[in-house]
């Protein structure tokens, strides 16, 4: 029996690198001279970019930062005003925070006129509220201890 004869048509192998003539010393033997400069090239112009998008982000932190560089907000902090206990926030997150719930049920409860924390809540006015203002965490844990003693207060007289 003879053996079939093989499809010669089909596309011959890729030599290797090795098989071109390059050694095995060299990095990239298979890359062009001109395609390793270009690609140096490429990678100093994108090193250059990260650089300037890095002092680019730097300058916006410095300008919209509040207290300590880095610590950007979203945008304007508004003072909140607790109804019931006659207290000033400092910004509706801490606020949020004193209740245990999130900044944003603060705002829809001060629209809505709504509770949030079983509290009534306001922007803050100076020329409308006399304040007690509360901005450490010291504070706001003794408030919040005080706070059962001022609805048992009210309610009872």
């Amino acid at each position: 029996m003879s053996k079939p004869d093989r499809d010669h048509s089909s596309p011959r192998r890729v030599p290797t690198f090795y098989e071109q003539g390059a050694g095995p010393e060299e990095r990239y033997p298979s890359l062009h001279e001109l395609q390793l400069l270009q690609n140096l090239q490429w990678h100093e112009r994108r090193a250059q970019r990260v650089l300037a998008h890095v002092e680019r982000v730097r300058s916006h932190l410095r300008r919209y930062s509040r207290g300590a560089p880095g610590t950007a907000t979203q945008g304007k902090r508004r003072e909140a005003w607790c109804v019931e206990m006659k207290l000033r926030f400092e910004s509706l997150t801490a606020a949020g925070k004193f209740v245990s719930r999130p900044a944003s049920n603060i705002l829809q409860a001060i629209h809505s006129r709504n509770r949030c924390g079983s509290y009534h809540w306001e922007y803050f006015d100076p020329a409308r509220h006399r304040e007690e203002s509360i901005s450490s965490a010291a504070e706001m844990r003794e408030a919040q201890f005080a706070a059962p003693l001022h609805h048992l207060r009210s309610r009872a007289g």
